[in-house]
């Protein structure tokens, strides 16, 4: 099987192996941080995707990263075309650093692979977040890069209740 340096090179993309991209103030659409299965995801294929400007998509894409872009639709407020990233995320070798924080109590709370998914429901307010390239080759031949996750901050919306319960267990 080929190195991830041989498999970059037949791809002959720009991103290197290694390097960790940040994005700050990201936007999580379609967060499957627990794994399930749905209509577009395979049962334990945890991931989600990033909602990214047009010059991040450019950016990104010049560079080799998976970037799909589609159209505007009717209800975008910018009428600019729909560009996201996916991204994967891996417990198995090097897990990564998940961090939500609350909005009002600003309790911090570390996510590991069995709370994980809490994130699929959570009201995401804002995120930072790192990824690394993963290349990839299959038995047919095929190639690819992935980003995997590294590292993820987030604040998370409260409510009141979430507010009371949290002092009085201070």
């Amino acid at each position: 099987m080929a190195t991830q340096q041989e498999i970059r090179n037949k791809l002959g993309v720009a991103i290197q192996v290694g390097d960790v991209i940040t994005l700050e103030d990201a936007k999580i659409i379609w967060p499957n941080f627990s794994g399930a299965k749905d209509m577009y995801n395979a049962e334990g294929d945890r991931n989600f995707n990033i909602h990214l400007t047009k010059k991040q998509a450019d950016e990104l894409a010049a560079d080799g990263w998976n970037v799909k872009c589609k159209p505007a639709r009717p209800e975008d407020e910018d009428g600019e075309e729909r560009c996201v990233l996916k991204v994967s995320v891996k417990f198995e070798f090097k897990p990564p650093k998940i961090v939500m924080r609350g909005n009002l109590t600003r309790n911090e709370t570390k996510l590991h692979e069995g709370i994980a998914g809490l994130m699929d429901d959570a009201e995401i307010l804002t995120v930072d977040l790192s990824f690394v390239p993963y290349f990839w080759e299959l038995k047919n031949g095929n190639i690819g890069v992935t980003a995997y996750l590294k590292t993820l901050y987030c604040i998370v919306g409260e409510d009141e209740l979430d507010q009371k319960w949290n002092q009085e267990e201070a």
